[in-house]
């Protein structure tokens, strides 16, 4: 069963890794924009510091983990 719920500290490694999987990365083209997300490149000690100061940080949770994100500011 998958459920929506606020992130947590044993979340991180799991965002960190979804993000850095849809990062365009460094130098990226506009053509690039179909291969991957604007998404910038935090680290998991960015992502601790965003579980305290952040308006909005959810994961969606399944059955194998943490599956997607949203962090907003």
């Amino acid at each position: 069963m998958s459920r929506i719920r606020e992130a947590r500290a044993e979340d991180l490694a799991a965002v960190t890794r979804i993000a850095n999987s849809y990062s365009l990365g460094e130098g990226a083209e506009a053509e690039d924009l179909d291969q991957g997300f604007l998404v910038s490149r935090f680290s998991i000690r960015d992502y601790e510091e965003y579980l305290e100061t952040s308006d909005i940080f959810y994961v969606l949770n399944t059955e194998s983990g943490v599956a997607g994100f949203l962090l907003a500011f």
